[in-house]
């Protein structure tokens, strides 16, 4: 599987958001991680909670994965629902 990463951003929001992550929301002027990239061909684009974002990075580094499905996990943790 391949990804090619376009963007990588700590914006605040502007309006409300879903994390890709653990798919709890975001609310208007949280600051949050937005990345922005190709994955298999595809335009993909998250926003998470920074802690999220950081058991993102863990997911992948330390085990090698290199994808998961929307809210599959629990917030600011590599643990599933």
């Amino acid at each position: 599987m391949s990804w090619q990463l376009l963007s990588q951003t700590k914006p605040r929001a502007a309006k409300d958001h879903r994390c890709t992550w653990c798919n709890e929301a975001i609310p208007t002027d949280s600051i949050y991680d937005k990345t922005v990239g190709i994955f298999e061909g595809e335009f993909q684009s998250s926003q998470m909670h920074l802690e999220c974002a950081e058991a993102s990075a863990r997911l992948f580094k330390e085990f090698g994965e290199d994808c998961y499905s929307l809210g599959e996990f629990k917030r600011g943790s590599t643990e599933a629902r």
